[in-house]
C-alpha cells in the first residue's frame, strides 16, 4: 500500500512539471475492474495505477496510456504491462464541468507466458475541474476483451485524477 501512495504522490508532482501547455497534462486511474484483469488474472495481485498523458485537440482529446499490474499466484509471480490509447469527444462543457464520449484501445502483455489480450472499449465520462490545473472525473466503460479463444464482456467504473498546466 504505501508503494501505490508514493507512486500517486509521484505522479501528482510529475503531471505538473511535464505538462506542455494548458490543456496538456498528465492522469491516472486505478484500474481494479478492468477487463484485461479480469480476462489474465491468475491470483492475488498489486495493482498500480494507469498512467495517461492527456493531448487535447480542439473539441477532443488523445490520451496514450500505461499500466503495470504485479500478480502473484501460489508462490510464483508475473506481470502484465498495458498499453493503450483513447479518444474522447467532448459532449456538453461549461467552466467546470464537461462530459465526453469514445473510445479506448489497450493491449496488455503478460511477463511469463507468450500470451496478449487486446481491449476494445467504448467510454462515456464525466469531468469536473477544481481549478484550471486539476480535475476530478468517472468514467464507464463497456469492455470487450479478446485474448487467444477467450473473449470477456464487461462494464467497468474508473475514477480518473487529471492535471492539466
Amino acid at each position: 500500500m504505501k508503494y501505490m501512495v508514493k507512486i500517486v504522490i509521484m505522479t501528482c508532482l510529475l503531471s505538473l512539471n511535464f505538462a506542455q501547455e494548458k490543456g496538456n497534462g498528465f492522469g491516472f486511474t486505478f484500474n481494479g475492474g478492468s477487463s484485461i484483469m479480469n480476462l489474465m488474472m491468475m491470483g492475488e495481485g498489486t495493482i498500480t495505477p494507469t498512467v495517461y498523458y492527456i493531448y487535447n485537440l480542439s473539441n477532443a482529446s488523445i490520451e496514450p496510456s500505461l499500466g503495470y499490474y504485479s500478480i502473484s499466484n501460489d508462490g510464483e509471480s508475473s506481470s502484465i504491462t498495458t498499453v493503450g490509447v483513447g479518444y474522447l469527444k467532448n459532449r456538453t462543457e461549461s467552466d467546470s464541468f464537461g462530459t465526453y464520449w469514445g473510445g479506448r484501445f489497450s493491449m496488455s502483455m503478460i511477463s511469463d507466458a507468450d500470451d496478449t489480450a487486446i481491449s476494445i472499449s467504448p467510454v462515456c465520462g464525466a469531468e469536473y475541474s477544481f481549478s484550471n490545473n486539476f480535475s476530478v472525473g468517472g468514467e464507464t466503460r463497456f469492455n470487450y476483451g479478446m485474448s487467444g479463444d477467450t473473449n470477456i464482456m464487461n462494464i467497468s467504473t474508473h475514477l480518473f485524477f487529471r492535471f492539466y498546466k
